[in-house]
C-alpha cells in the first residue's frame, strides 16, 4: 500500500475491502460468496455499500474505486467503469485443508486488556505497529458488547513473533494482561474447561455420596432384620423376574426382587422382620425342600449379619444410581427437545395401568422395567407331597 499517495479514508477503504475479499473472511461470508458467483466474480459497488463498516467510511462509490486502484497488494480488481470490483482470479482462495488451518493458526494471536470503548480502527492501527494485519476480530459478549480481548491474524509469522516475544506490550500505557498464540489460547481454554468439568463432577459426586450416606443411615436404622432371601443357581438364559415372583408370591407379599436377567442369583426383599425366613420355610415345606425354576435347582437362604447389612447398602446405592441415571437421561432428552413437560405422577401411573390392562396383566408393575415376560411354565418338582402319597 502506498502511504505517500493514499489519504486516511483511502487506506481505510483498501483495508476494509481487502478484508472482505481476503482469505480469512470470504470463505465464511455467505452473502459475499453468493454475490461473486453471479458475474464472474464481479460485485457492484452499490452491493458493497450493504456492508456497514465500508458504508461508515464512505458512501461515494467513486472514492471506493479510486482508493482500490491505489492498492499495491494486487488482491482487488476494479472494472474499467469503476462500478464493480472482484478478487483477482490470479489469487484464488487457498484450499481449506488441515495444512491451511495450521498455517493460519501460526499467524494468529490472542490478546486481552483493551479498553471496552476501543474501536476497530484504533486497534487495527495499533496492531499494525507490529506488522501488517490480515484480520482482527473484537470478541464480544452475548449482548454484543466488546469484551476487551481480540484475535488477530498477521500477514507474516515474524509479526507474531515480534508481538509475543516483546518484553513489554502496552496499549494506552496499560500492560496487556495476556498475550498468547491462538493455539496456546485454545489449549489453555481446553484445560480450563476440563478442570471446570472435573470440579463440577467432584461436587456432584460429593452430593451424591452425601445423599447415599444420609439415605443409608435412615435405612440402616429402619431396615427390618431377616427380610432378605438370597436365591442362587439361576438359569441365566431363561430365568426372568416374573418366574421368581410366581414361585414365591403365594407365601408372602414381596416388596422387591433385586434381579437382572442373566444374573446367577437374586435377592428377594420383604417389609417385615423375619419374613424371609417364614416364606422360605413355607416354600420348602410345600415343595419337598426343593425349589426348581427352568430345571435348575436353587439354593436359598436368609441373609444375616454383615452380609445382610452389605446387601441392604448395595440395594440402596443401586436405587440411588437408577434414579440419577433416569434424571440424567430425562435431562438430556429435554435439552435435545425430545420430550415436552414431564407428565404428572398421576398421569404416568394411569398410563402404566392402561398399558398393563392392554397386556392382560394386573395394574401391578413389572419391577424389571423389561417388556412383559412371556408366560413360562414354572416347574416346582415334588417327589412326594405332604400326604405321603
Amino acid at each position: 500500500m502506498s502511504t505517500e499517495t493514499s489519504t486516511d479514508v483511502e487506506k481505510k477503504v483498501i483495508r476494509q475491502v481487502e478484508y472482505y475479499f481476503g482469505d480469512c473472511n470470504l470463505p465464511r461470508d455467505r452473502f459475499l460468496q453468493e454475490q461473486v458467483k453471479q458475474d464472474d466474480g464481479w460485485v457492484p459497488l452499490e452491493i458493497m455499500l450493504n456492508f456497514n463498516r465500508l458504508k461508515q467510511i464512505t458512501e461515494d462509490t467513486a472514492v471506493i474505486a479510486e482508493s482500490l486502484r491505489k492498492s499495491t497488494s494486487g488482491l482487488i480488481e476494479v472494472s474499467e467503469d469503476g462500478k464493480k470490483i472482484r478478487r483477482n482470479p490470479d489469487q484464488p482462495i487457498p484450499e481449506n485443508n488441515e495444512q491451511r488451518k495450521q498455517e493460519l493458526a501460526a499467524r494468529s494471536i490472542y490478546a486481552k486488556m483493551f479498553p471496552l470503548d476501543s474501536t476497530l480502527d484504533t486497534l487495527q492501527a495499533w496492531f499494525e505497529t507490529f506488522g501488517e494485519v490480515e484480520s482482527l476480530s473484537m470478541r464480544k459478549d452475548v449482548k454484543k458488547k466488546f469484551k476487551g480481548s481480540v484475535f488477530v491474524t498477521f500477514k507474516a509469522e515474524d509479526s507474531v513473533k515480534k508481538f509475543l516475544e516483546a518484553e513489554s506490550v502496552k496499549f494506552n500505557d496499560v500492560e496487556l494482561e495476556k498475550r498468547l498464540s491462538k493455539n496456546a489460547y485454545y489449549q489453555q481454554k481446553q484445560e480450563e474447561r476440563k478442570q471446570f468439568q472435573e470440579e463440577k463432577q467432584k461436587k456432584k459426586d460429593k452430593a451424591t455420596n452425601r445423599q447415599k450416606d444420609d439415605g443409608w443411615q435412615k435405612i440402616e436404622n429402619e431396615m427390618p432384620k431377616g427380610a432378605l432371601l438370597l436365591m442362587t443357581g439361576m438359569n441365566q438364559e431363561e430365568t426372568r423376574r416374573e418366574d421368581i415372583k410366581n414361585v414365591l408370591q403365594d407365601y408372602g407379599p414381596i416388596a422387591w426382587i433385586d434381579f437382572n436377567r442373566g444374573d446367577p442369583e437374586c435377592v428377594v426383599r420383604y417389609d417385615k422382620e423375619n419374613m424371609a425366613k417364614e416364606v422360605l420355610e413355607k416354600v420348602m415345606e410345600a415343595n419337598n425342600n426343593e425349589i426348581i425354576i427352568h430345571e435348575n435347582k436353587l439354593e436359598a437362604r436368609v441373609l444375616e449379619g454383615e452380609e445382610e447389612v452389605a446387601r441392604w447398602r448395595k440395594m440402596h446405592e443401586d436405587s440411588i444410581n437408577r434414579k440419577l441415571e433416569k434424571q440424567n437421561r430425562y435431562s438430556k432428552n429435554r435439552q435435545k427437545g425430545r420430550w415436552g413437560k414431564r407428565p404428572s405422577k398421576a398421569t404416568r401411573d394411569a398410563l402404566k395401568k392402561a398399558k398393563a390392562e392392554e397386556r392382560g396383566e394386573t395394574a401391578e408393575k413389572n419391577d424389571n422395567d423389561e417388556p412383559p415376560a412371556k408366560k413360562v411354565r414354572v416347574e416346582v418338582t415334588v417327589e412326594g407331597d405332604s400326604n405321603g402319597d
